[in-house]
């Protein structure tokens, strides 16, 4: 393909992820639930399970006082994957991830270091919800329900629940009845991407994985991945597009000097916006108020949308 690497769609036809979205401006007004079927889960049961989590985790759970969070599975600071940690019982802990089998294998490798803990494949036992809008906090903040996760997913908070598989339709329509939204995952990616997340982090160029993962850390306020010596110090940033066409994950944004200052993750569309949306790493010592985006010897300008 070499420089051509976009192509201009009628306008319609570039437009066809609006049918996935059509739901979201309701759902943010009051509450989305979204059914995570794509996630699949892996039950961790024994005295060390929490324990074997935290070898390979960016972030350190306190047994305590943790319930529900998200983290980053690393080993040899080599990425494995983001993945969900949920908090069943003392001796039980869900992990749900999208790379099932990787992450199954892994831990099935790992736990070799942990003999007693008990390693099982629960996709098929559980579902996971998640709700996302302005009054889901409002709605959820006073229900005590041990299956009720409030997750903290790249200081995006949101509310998890998790439901025996047979009881997955009932509790749809339970909500259904109550006003709630369904979404597809597509829509709830957009509330992921309006709220500073990265996703599919396993995506991401080698060479730029350990920056990401500082700079995940220290959002986070940890300190496992710190390094003064990186010699990147990136940050995202969302930009919208001015004019119509189809992104492609991986090209280079450019700044006024011609340099290149960023690399795109991904791109989405937001209902009633005609130009798409990326979402991009940056790196702080070549970032300007103005971005470009090339189209053979052609620049696109980029419209600054957020900064986090």
């Amino acid at each position: 393909m070499g420089e051509n690497i976009f192509e201009r769609n009628d306008y319609y036809l570039n437009n066809m992820s609006y049918m996935f979205n059509h739901n979201y401006i309701k759902a943010r007004k009051y509450i989305g639930i979204c059914n995570n079927y794509n996630l699949g889960k892996i039950m961790l049961f024994g005295s060390k399970s929490l324990d074997l989590i935290n070898h390979y985790s960016i972030k350190k759970f306190n047994e305590q006082n943790f319930k529900a969070g998200s983290t980053i599975i690393i080993k040899n600071k080599k990425l494995i994957s983001e993945v969900f940690v949920y908090k069943l019982s003392a001796l039980r802990y869900i992990i749900a991830c999208e790379n099932l089998s990787k992450i199954h294998n892994f831990f099935m490798k790992a736990k070799r270091k942990f003999p007693l803990t008990t390693i099982s494949d629960v996709t098929n036992k559980y579902c996971i919800f998640s709700f996302h809008g302005n009054e889901a906090n409002n709605f959820f903040k006073e229900i005590n329900y041990n299956h009720l996760f409030k997750i903290n997913h790249q200081n995006y908070y949101y509310y998890n629940l998790i439901v025996n598989k047979k009881d997955e339709f009932i509790t749809l329509e339970q909500f259904k009845k109550n006003n709630f939204i369904p979404i597809s995952i597509e829509t709830k990616n957009i509330f992921l991407y309006n709220n500073n997340v990265l996703t599919h982090m396993e995506k991401i160029k080698k060479g730029l994985q350990k920056y990401v993962f500082n700079f995940v850390s220290n959002y986070q306020n940890l300190n496992t991945l710190k390094n003064k010596h990186l010699k990147k110090d990136i940050y995202i940033r969302q930009f919208e597009l001015q004019e119509n066409f189809l992104i492609f994950k991986g090209n280079y944004i450019y700044n006024s000097k011609g340099k290149k200052s960023g690399i795109i993750h991904c791109s989405y569309r937001i209902p009633n916006k005609r130009n798409p949306y990326i979402i991009c790493i940056m790196w702080k010592n070549r970032d300007e108020k103005i971005a470009t985006l090339r189209k053979g010897k052609k620049d696109i300008l980029l419209k600054q949308f957020q900064f986090y």
